[in-house]
């Protein structure tokens, strides 16, 4: 009976169950037209949010200027963390001929 009862939990230790990750998109902020500086994208299947700070500066930035060379859009976030820094930079020129 001991080795049965051995056997059991044994078996019941081997077969723990495993969190399931949560759904990539439910981790991203929620889209909004409303100008509240927010970012999130999916990189390899995996949400990527700003966070962290470097000096005084903001860790998101957003430049429009719909009067230079037809509309310029601009964007800049990074991350801090775990040691390492992550930027992502996005220039659009558009160009009037």
């Amino acid at each position: 009976m001991k080795h049965a009862t051995l056997l059991l939990a044994a078996l019941l230790g081997l077969s723990q169950c495993k969190k399931k990750d949560p759904d990539p998109l439910s981790q991203l902020p929620p889209a909004t037209q409303t100008g509240a500086n927010t970012f999130g994208c999916l990189i390899d299947g995996k949400a990527w949010t700003p966070k962290g700070r470097v000096g005084l500066g903001d860790n998101l930035y957003f430049e429009y200027d719909p009067t230079f060379n037809g509309g310029t859009l601009g964007v800049q976030v990074y991350r801090v963390g775990d040691g390492r820094k992550q930027y992502i930079e996005v220039v659009q020129l558009s160009e009037t001929v």
